[in-house]
């Protein structure tokens, strides 16, 4: 019977591929999951930077606001007063809106981003098509949260 053997080269070429096909599975499943918790418009990271920035020099504007002083200038807080009823029925709640869902993309953020370089890690330690294999089956346990 005859016995045919891979070459080295044709089975690092193989794992590679693999490996490459995995990397990129990886980084749509987690671009669609990033999609649930960021709007993906073109510049719409500036404006929530924006809001997030005007919220805060709002919160703490207010916070150190006398009992004696005069309201806030609306001028100062173009975004916020804009939105008022139609995000929030008020300027603090609207600033205070913005800065927790700023809070929350962040720390979910981080969440998945450690996620995606994880298992990209995993695959990039791989050694064997099973090793590959089971990175990705892995994975899919882990984003399943989302």
């Amino acid at each position: 019977m005859l016995k045919f053997e891979r070459s080295r080269t044709s089975i690092e070429s193989e794992l590679i591929s693999l490996k490459n096909e995995v990397y990129s599975y990886i980084d749509e499943t987690i671009g669609t999951i990033r999609l649930k918790f960021i709007t993906d418009l073109p510049g719409q990271d500036s404006v929530y930077r924006m809001q997030e920035e005007e919220a805060i020099a709002y919160l703490k504007d207010e916070a150190n606001k006398g009992e004696n002083d005069p309201e806030l200038d609306p001028s100062n807080y173009v975004a916020i007063y804009h939105q008022i009823g139609l995000v929030a029925p008020t300027a603090y709640e609207i600033a205070q809106l913005w800065v927790n869902k700023a809070n929350l993309t962040r720390s979910e953020g981080a969440k998945i981003e450690a996620l995606r370089q994880g298992a990209k890690n995993t695959v990039a330690d791989a050694t064997t098509k099973a090793d590959i294999i089971s990175a990705r089956l892995r994975f899919d346990e882990l984003v399943k949260q989302y």
